[in-house]
């Protein structure tokens, strides 16, 4: 381990599980005929990787990756069952929002008791103290008990702790979503001014564009294998291409979008199909960044319904609306009975790649909702042929023309 290597982990694996008490598998035995097996479930397995200080790494997957369990590992919450783990320095993890947190002592009161647990100094605790109370912002609110907080007031309150004392690896898993907007922006900046400290941070999130925003590097967990580890871009990149693909996949298996959970109709109207095409109208699954698209919305409806108002969104695989449109303006809208068709063309769409759902929402002409419904149908956006890789990535949703001159 040199001296700029932080964390170290070596073929590290941790299970959770333990043989059933031979009394409860008898029970089980008289009771339905069938003995119970044992649970032996691997939660990490053959982990390896190196942190060097001052770096932030990512730490992304789906649920159930093990992202967790790692950093119970790393925090000395939970042994490990085989391999190396060496963390330089001292540690402060942020795994659970209220974990360590006392809810009758007040804000302040905290504060030491979460120093104190984390092995500070009440003196260190002191001198930190105005500058936890400064970034907190939580007023008189400090000196109240933490059962009256809510849960964006406990989470300034261990982030302020965190932020603002001497550690020299934090562990930071998912709690940032908690705290508002503003508050977010402000532990970005922190965390950004820790890593110029030298501060090693470890973090989990399920917002890949967060982890892109303050991560270096990415490590890609599933089933408790590593996948990837690479530029926090690479890495998101790829988990946004195997989550885009199970989209499409699932998408592409629902014949009626009406037997989904993803819509909500009045009964007066159904979306029974939205079809992609490209511009030459063939029905396609993929088109190029920058080419046009045209869609093709196949309507039924039980009673006349008079020129609704068509809106159509494009969401990315977390939720994002990228672009939205709708025929609100049009003045000779089509009025519908029956089985309609309805077509709409998109001369170009600068969208970077991925996978982008096809929400839409129709309303009458009070305003009233007919008809909403998210991944009715998705668009794969790929790169262009002519494209090349590039050393810097493209980030973002939109694909822009620009010209550069010396």
């Amino acid at each position: 381990m040199t001296d700029e290597t932080t964390i170290k982990v070596e073929n590290l694996w941790k299970q959770y599980g333990l043989p059933m008490p031979k009394i409860l598998n008898k029970f089980k035995q008289n009771l339905i005929g069938k003995g119970l097996s044992s649970v032996n479930h691997w939660a990490l397995k053959d982990i390896t990787f190196e942190v060097k200080r001052g770096e932030t790494l990512g730490i992304i997957g789906p649920n159930g990756a093990g992202k967790s369990t790692l950093l119970k590992v790393l925090a000395g919450v939970t042994p490990a069952n085989r391999g190396s783990v060496k963390v330089k320095g001292k540690v402060f993890p942020m795994i659970e929002l209220n974990a360590g947190i006392h809810p009758e002592l007040t804000g302040r009161e905290n504060v030491y008791l979460l120093g104190a647990i984390m092995g500070f100094s009440r003196r260190e605790i002191e001198v930190s103290m105005p500058y936890i109370e400064d970034f907190i912002e939580l007023g008189e609110w400090f000196n109240k008990p933490v059962r009256m907080y809510s849960s964006g007031m406990l989470a300034r309150l261990g982030f302020g702790v965190a932020m603002n004392v001497d550690a020299d690896v934090l562990l930071v898993d998912e709690v940032l979503a908690v705290g508002d907007l503003r508050f977010q922006r402000k532990c970005y900046k922190r965390m950004q001014k820790l890593k110029e400290e030298g501060v090693t941070v470890l973090f989990v999130s399920h917002n890949i564009r967060q982890v892109e925003r303050l991560c270096e590097t990415a490590l890609m967990l599933n089933d408790g294998k590593v996948l990837m580890q690479d530029r926090a871009t690479s890495v998101a990149e790829a988990y946004y291409n195997l989550i885009d693909e199970e989209t499409r996949l699932k998408v592409k298996a629902e014949r009626s979008p009406r037997d989904t959970a993803h819509c909500l109709s009045s009964g007066e109207l159904f979306i029974e199909h939205v079809e992609v095409q490209n511009l030459k109208g063939e029905t396609v699954d993929s088109i190029a960044s920058g080419e046009g698209v045209h869609l093709v919305l196949r309507v039924r409806t039980v009673c006349p319904i008079e020129q609704p108002i068509v809106g159509i969104g494009l969401v990315s695989t977390d939720m994002i609306t990228v672009a939205s449109f709708s025929n609100d303006g049009v003045s000779n809208r089509p009025s519908f009975h029956g089985i309609a068709t309805m077509h709409c063309t998109v001369p170009t769409l600068p969208l970077n790649p991925g996978v982008y759902s096809i929400r839409v929402k129709v309303i009458d002409k009070k305003g009233s909702t007919l008809f909403t419904g998210h991944e009715l149908a998705v668009i794969k956006v790929v790169r262009q042929d002519r494209e090349r890789e590039t050393l810097l990535p493209y980030g973002g949703f939109l694909r822009l023309e620009v010209m550069w001159e010396p």
